[in-house]
């Protein structure tokens, strides 16, 4: 959930001297699974890197917001939203209010109709076509692209993914994953037990996100919070 590893930065500065890629155990996050060094967000691991100390600032300035909007659901972050509530209510973090899922809706009038990557999928048997994602930032090499490492850790450890991770771990004259090896996660994940139990629990997944936003649900609800928040802040600026 957005704000964790936002948060992270100045726990760990505040805490280690050491080079984050070298902490000698895992660091836990409120409601989230354990981190080792390899799995944090590449900046933090090297405190020389440009972008090191922006981040830790970054994360400092997040504890100044009265609240943050996130695009999840109770369904997929169940314990990190409980943690956070905790926290919240210490005074220690800001609340979190999950407005999710944020979807876009499919409309059978629209010009998508009609596009061919759609007429394509809806050929396909079920369960048949694999979905890739390469992630969000980072300037990636040709050879690797096996980069969302904390999301990883994330969806791999809640049975919705498989990950793939660098031999030797990042920072320690790593390779890139081989291809044989990413081929043979696609097979598990397509075929195997493993990808059997990942496709189960995100068809659970998608019920939930089913359930959270049809009207009246979690996600109006949330909504309806925050709104009622900005609609206080500008009466009170108004006065």
């Amino acid at each position: 959930m957005a704000g964790r590893t936002d948060f992270l930065g100045p726990e760990l500065a505040r805490t280690t001297t050491c080079e984050c890629r070298d902490l000698p155990e895992p660091v836990l996050l409120a409601g989230c699974v354990p981190l080792h060094d390899a799995d944090l967000l590449e900046p933090l691991q090297n405190r020389s890197d440009p972008v090191y100390q922006l981040m830790i600032d970054l994360g400092r300035n997040y504890l100044l917001a009265e609240g943050f909007i996130v695009n999840t659901m109770d369904a997929l972050e169940h314990e990190t939203l409980v943690a956070y509530k905790e926290l919240s209510n210490k005074g220690v973090y800001p609340p979190a209010y999950a407005v999710g899922p944020f979807t876009r809706r499919w409309c059978p009038d629209s010009d998508e109709v009609n596009h061919s990557c759609l007429r394509w999928l809806d050929n396909q048997p079920d369960g048949s076509v694999l979905y890739v994602s390469f992630g969000s930032g980072g300037t990636l090499s040709t050879a690797q692209t096996a980069e969302q490492r904390m999301n990883a850790v994330m969806l791999s450890s809640d049975r919705v993914g498989l990950a793939l991770w660098e031999r030797p771990p990042l920072g320690k004259d790593g390779v890139v994953v081989p291809r044989e090896e990413v081929a043979a996660l696609v097979r598990e994940l397509m075929e195997g037990e493993k990808g059997a139990a990942a496709r189960k629990k995100a068809g659970h997944l998608r019920d939930e996100a089913e359930i959270a936003s049809a009207p009246g649900g979690p996600q109006d609800r949330a909504l309806a919070v925050v709104a009622g928040m900005v609609s206080l802040h500008r009466k009170s600026r108004a006065v």
